[in-house]
């Protein structure tokens, strides 16, 4: 038996995305583990029954997820990347068994749900969005030919390089092939260049988004004898903008998407709910017009309510985020007049604000770095609303009915991340400081743990112990919390090293979850202090927005009084304090590294070492704006005092810097300023790149990589 090792974070199953049948026999859910011979993971579907509690697995090609089940509980449909790697449906026949079959479509998909009918499928996909080539043009006094090239640059895309290069027109909603697209497709090859004409035009990890929007459809499902299930697509949104996944009305006329219709939406920043016809082609009409972002709209099944997530921007992107219900007269009368097309048919003053009365966030809280990320925040069953809501970093979950909010599961020791309920059955994904996040049932006032696949590996391990902590900042007495692990082999008559973990965002919160690199730093004998400072969510608005402009301030102070109340245990070597942080906690990091000496030496991850440079080369520029206080051209003083490598000079404590090359949150100038500032003083710095990383390590070897250097970097520095 011995602590937690490096290697061990390939090792641990991870489960989510859960899923109740219809008639509340089977749970199925994805299981994401390591696949040691193909140096990867793998993601496949299994099944578990209520009456037996036999689990069985439902998929084995290792790419598989978000599996829905029909209404009428016969089909169990999932996204899969085979063949040739383009995410499509697959459809598991329940009664019959057998192997899944994809439903063919010429689109990539990227979400999905089923019709109440369950003779269809709504899905959203990223599609070129204008019809001629011969009208548009990339940008006025573009070339001539640029049209088609670019067209067919960006249609690929949306695919893998592995796809064959497919070209899609519309004739009567029905998609075929386009024989012009695949002729030209071959001259495409050469062709690389990125013509950029919008404000946003990437994100981490999905790339650049080229001309493609994001558009919903519906997918009638074919005749099932065929040998190919080639079935026929009707697109029903429209336009050069992005609708993400929408919600169906109960009887199948309209579709409810949360898309802006504005020529640079990611500037105006706020939200729409449109409404499209589903069965006949026709104009959208605006629904609701929203003073903030909104997104994830959910019908209610009774048709009289739609659920969905948002803010109204009084703290810009630092505003928490809620969960608003509209309720939803009689579409019939409202949608008579069409000439109210650009005019909401309903007031924003209609809509209900369900998590403003507690002042805390809709959403999961803190889960383990572990976690399978899938996560349902709310749920409609029958007439009653099921959502999260995050706590002093816990994840709770409550249920709206007939007016108001009550607590259905959920306490301080551990976190809840997602959910499904279906009439008295409540499955929810749960972590604690000492379990791993794993599915459990509630039913009839008991609980009871459904999945148990690193129950062997867990019982091979010691944990190390973890506390809470309160205290306060010594500044001007702000209450904080943060929670503590104790080295694995601890005896109060001595004293360890600590770690200091700063979390991201920094509207990100720790909790009462499983941390694998507390756990790992805590079995090599340091004592590891995770906290909340201002900044951070779940504590509410006020503390959440503080810092905004103000970065390096408050928050910095907050940080150091979690270094404090570690000290004051007695147990902690005050000349063996180390620090790491990764995202907003590698800007801290960079940071304290320039204001303080109280660290013996500090690894900062994918920072902002800059934050005039920032401007432009992140891909997040207005949320920077707005946190970081100012724009190059004006309040450019403020953002040379709060980045670090204006401080550079002060700098005596070493410094390891990680950095993914393919990060396009926090890029990597931002580390190589910072390194490049502190190697020509003569400082003590390093710095690791990660070629084909983002800001989030996704590749096995990194992620062990990782770890090991910080631990390596400070096991050398340790006195």
């Amino acid at each position: 038996m011995h602590g937690f090792l490096l290697e061990d974070q390939l090792k641990i199953k991870n489960q989510g995305d859960a899923q109740i049948s219809p008639d509340r026999s089977l749970l199925v859910y994805v299981l994401q583990h390591y696949n040691e011979k193909e140096k990867k993971f793998h993601r496949d579907i299994y099944s578990w029954d209520f009456t037996s509690s036999v689990t069985r697995p439902l998929t084995s090609t290792g790419n598989n997820s978000n599996p829905r089940f029909s209404p009428d509980g016969k089909f169990l449909a999932f996204i899969s990347a085979r063949d040739d790697d383009k995410s499509q449906v697959y459809l598991l026949d329940l009664d019959r068994g057998g192997e899944a079959r994809r439903l063919i479509t010429t689109e990539t998909i990227e979400a999905f749900s089923w019709t109440a009918d369950s003779q269809s499928i709504l899905f959203s996909a990223a599609v070129f969005p204008f019809e001629s080539q011969d009208e548009w043009q990339s940008y006025p006094g573009s070339p001539c030919g640029d049209a088609s090239a670019v067209k067919t640059v960006s249609l690929r895309q949306a695919h893998s390089e592995k796809n064959k290069k497919r070209g899609s027109s519309r004739d009567s909603g029905e998609i075929k092939e386009d024989p012009e697209l695949e002729k030209k497709s071959d001259d495409a090859e050469d062709f690389d260049l990125r013509i950029i004409t919008r404000f946003s035009y990437r994100r981490d990890r999905a790339g650049y988004f080229g001309f493609n929007r994001t558009q919903n459809f519906i997918l009638d499902l074919p005749d099932l004898s065929n040998v190919e299930l080639k079935p026929v697509v009707r697109q029903i949104t429209f336009g050069d903008w992005d609708h993400a996944l929408g919600t169906l009305s109960p009887d199948g006329k309209w579709l409810c998407v949360s898309s802006l219709h504005a020529d640079e939406p990611e500037l105006v920043r706020k939200g729409e709910l449109w409404l499209y016809p589903a069965k006949n082609p026709g104009e959208p009409l605006l629904l609701l017009a929203s003073p903030g972002p909104i997104n994830l709209p959910l019908w209610s099944p009774c048709g009289k309510f739609i659920a969905f997530g948002g803010h109204d921007n009084r703290y810009d992107v630092s505003t928490s985020w809620d969960l608003y219900l509209l309720p939803v007269p009689c579409l019939t009368d409202l949608c008579e007049d069409s000439s109210r097309l650009q005019i909401p048919l309903l007031p924003w003053e209609a809509v209900l604000n369900l998590t403003l009365p507690f002042d805390r966030p809709h959403g999961g809280g803190a889960s383990s770095e572990l976690q399978w990320e899938a996560r349902n925040e709310k749920q409609w069953s029958e007439s009653n609303l099921y959502f999260l809501m995050a706590r002093h970093g816990s994840g709770y979950l409550y249920k709206y009915s007939q007016g108001s909010s009550q607590l259905v599961a959920g306490d301080e020791g551990r976190s809840i991340s997602s959910f499904c309920h279906k009439e008295d059955m409540l499955v929810i994904s749960a972590s604690s400081p000492d379990t791993f996040a794993e599915l459990s049932l509630i039913q009839d006032g008991r609980e009871r743990r459904i999945t148990a696949w690193n129950e062997e590996f867990y019982s091979q391990r010691i944990w190390a112990k973890t506390e809470k902590r309160f205290f306060c900042c010594p500044d001007d007495g702000q209450d904080l919390e943060g929670w503590l692990t104790y080295p694995l082999e601890f005896t109060p008559d001595k004293k360890y090293p600590l770690v200091h973990l700063v979390h991201g965002g920094p509207h990100g919160a720790y909790g009462p979850v499983f941390s694998f690199a507390a756990q790992l730093f805590a079995a090599q004998g340091y004592f590891v202090i995770m906290m909340n400072p201002r900044g951070s969510t779940s504590y509410g608005q006020e503390f959440a927005c503080c810092i905004d402009g103000k970065w390096g301030d408050r928050d910095a102070a907050d940080v150091l009084a979690g270094l404090d109340d570690a000290l004051s245990t007695g147990y902690v070597d005050p000349d063996n304090c180390f620090l790491h942080g990764w995202s907003y906690g590698g800007y801290m990091a960079c940071w304290l590294v320039t204001q303080t000496t109280r660290y013996r030496a500090i690894c900062s991850g994918a920072p902002v070492s800059d934050m005039r440079s920032d401007y432009g080369t992140a891909d997040i520029t207005m949320a920077n704006e707005w946190e970081y206080g100012g724009q190059p051209w004006q309040g450019a003083e403020g953002l040379m005092q709060r980045s670090a490598l204006f401080h550079a000079a002060k700098v005596q404590t070493p410094l390891l810097m990680l950095h993914g090359e393919n990060d396009l949150r926090c890029p990597i100038i931002q580390t190589e300023q910072f390194y490049t500032a502190l190697k020509r003083q003569g400082k003590t710095v390093v710095m690791v790149r990660y070629p084909e990383e983002s800001h989030g390590f996704r590749k096995p070897k990194n992620m062990l990589d990782r770890y090991r250097r910080i631990l390596a970097w400070f096991d050398h520095f340790r006195a």
